[in-house]
């Protein structure tokens, strides 16, 4: 199986980070747009200034209540940061809006992201932010939640079993943007709960999207289709 805990965890964490951090996005292009000490910078210039902004930015937020939880994510992100700063060079002069993409993902800032709630919350604690969100209601055998990220618009849970295999998944609003790797996968039409949805599949590993009239809904992980449909069947309030 090829699937590895440790990465697969620290890349949910990564895209947590990604999304936090892009709040600033408008600001940072703004000091650009008006910056006139650097012209057609060079990739190291660019990465230096954009680190120092990063870094102004953290200071800032680690002074607010709401975001003690960033001092909890791993070290990876930290260096993530640093990968993120270097994109932020093409982003700058490719789109009109920014956007970052982890995991094959491309989200489109247009949300308050208000809540993180990490794996040492209780079960209980997140189960009462459940009760009013869809989630599955069906886990294959061993399966319990490992990390949530739950807003008002959005809902993403990872999953793992004592062998740290895991799975996730996620919910957002149809005006939200996905972008799903399909490059050489095989693609089935299926049908979940009277909406229509397809299975991404390659070499054991699954990726299910549907979309009802309000919300897209997505399951990733090494399952078989017999198995991922029965738990996006599952999905509900």
């Amino acid at each position: 199986m090829k699937n590895n805990f440790n990465d697969e965890y620290g890349e949910i964490l990564l895209r947590k980070a990604a999304i936090l951090l892009s709040e600033e996005d408008k600001k940072i292009y703004e000091k650009f747009q008006n910056d006139e000490t650097i012209v057609n910078p060079n990739q190291e210039e660019l990465d230096i200034k954009i680190l120092g902004m990063i870094k102004d930015y953290e200071k800032k937020e680690k002074r607010k209540k709401n975001f003690i939880l960033l001092k909890k994510v791993s070290l990876k992100v930290a260096v993530f940061i640093g990968v993120l700063a270097i994109g932020f060079a093409i982003t700058f002069t490719t789109v009109e809006a920014f956007k970052v993409t982890v995991l094959n993902f491309i989200f489109e800032q247009k949300e308050k992201f208000t809540l993180i709630s990490l794996s040492d919350n209780s079960n209980g604690d997140i189960q009462t932010k459940l009760d009013t969100k869809y989630y599955p209601h069906y886990l294959p055998e061993g399966y319990e939640i490992k990390n949530t990220f739950i807003t008002d618009v959005r809902v993403e849970i990872l999953y793992a079993n004592k062998n740290n295999e895991i799975f996730s998944y996620s919910y957002f609003g149809t005006d939200a943007e996905t972008g799903i790797d399909t490059e050489n996968r095989t693609i089935t039409n299926v049908g979940i709960n009277g909406f229509e949805g397809n299975i991404f599949s390659k070499d054991g590993h699954r990726i299910l999207v549907f979309n009802s009239d309000e919300y897209i809904f997505v399951v990733d992980g090494y399952m078989t289709q017999a198995e991922i449909i029965k738990v996006a069947e599952s999905i509900k309030k």
